[in-house]
């Protein structure tokens, strides 16, 4: 398999994982264990996606800079890492309404989520998803396609997961979250499509440096999901910590052990 051929079948993969997680609620939303599993789950995807931002891609952003810019003495990649996770920190924490920050997704919440907070969340959730799908798009190794694509489909049913429940508590139908859930799904095959077509752009061009910055920003992003979208969430609960430290660490281990074949 080619990689222009793993990366359209990760479009497929990573699409189908969007309803997956994104539908589940409407499902399961009587459960007891919905709580327990959503908030392991969540905590293993953040470890794998600050493992992807420190170990991956910031590391592939400082080998496309040494090799096509070596006379930029300055951090660049650095500096672009955290503009990304800065530009998401405004985005979330800053212009959005005061109380989106006290949201509460899990089921036995006794705070309701407001519909003009769920329609943000699919907004910040689907710029994450595109960019993360651009990285993919991006890359140019077998191998690096695969750590990104484990990534996708660890994060993205996760994310959709807790799409879902924003939305079952401001939608009155089904119907309104299938089509929610379908266009948060679209983002990052939108993304990889992206990042596919320019990737063929830099490949004509040989302007290394683009995917130096790219990834840049990609790192900020994944950064960013890791920490404040889902540590910052998850361990201020007090239940299961140790569990969801456990969950976070086997996260972040698997990506550092795939880094191994890189």
């Amino acid at each position: 398999m080619t990689i222009d051929q793993l990366k359209w079948l990760a479009i497929l993969l990573i699409f189908a994982s969007g309803p997956t997680g994104g539908l589940l609620p409407w499902c399961l939303k009587r459960n007891d264990r919905f709580d327990f599993w959503f908030s392991l789950g969540n905590s293993f995807a953040g470890g794998v996606f600050l493992g992807i931002g420190l170990i991956h891609m910031m590391s592939s952003a400082t080998e496309f800079f040494s090799e096509h810019a070596s006379a930029i003495s300055y951090p660049v990649v650095y500096l672009l890492t955290g503009c990304a996770f800065m530009l998401f920190l405004l985005l979330e924490r800053i212009l959005v309404p005061h109380d989106f920050d006290e949201v509460q997704l899990l089921p036995n919440s006794t705070r309701q989520t407001t519909a003009i907070s769920a329609y943000l969340l699919l907004f910040m959730l689907s710029v994450h998803s595109f960019l993360a799908g651009f990285a993919l798009g991006v890359e140019t190794t077998v191998a690096g396609v695969v750590i990104i694509l484990i990534a996708l489909l660890a994060h993205k049913a996760v994310a959709a997961f807790a799409l879902g429940i924003s939305f079952l508590r401001s939608v009155a139908n089904f119907s309104q979250l299938l089509i929610y859930v379908l266009l948060f799904s679209l983002s990052t095959p939108l993304g990889i499509v992206a990042g596919i077509l320019i990737d063929d752009f830099i490949a004509s061009a040989r302007h290394g440096v683009m995917e130096g910055i790219f990834y840049g920003i990609a790192a900020g992003t994944f950064l960013y999901i890791a920490t404040l979208d889902i540590f910052s969430e998850e361990f201020l609960r007090p239940k299961c910590r140790k569990l969801k430290f456990l969950a976070s660490i086997t996260g972040f281990a698997l990506m550092a052990i795939v880094a191994i074949w890189l």
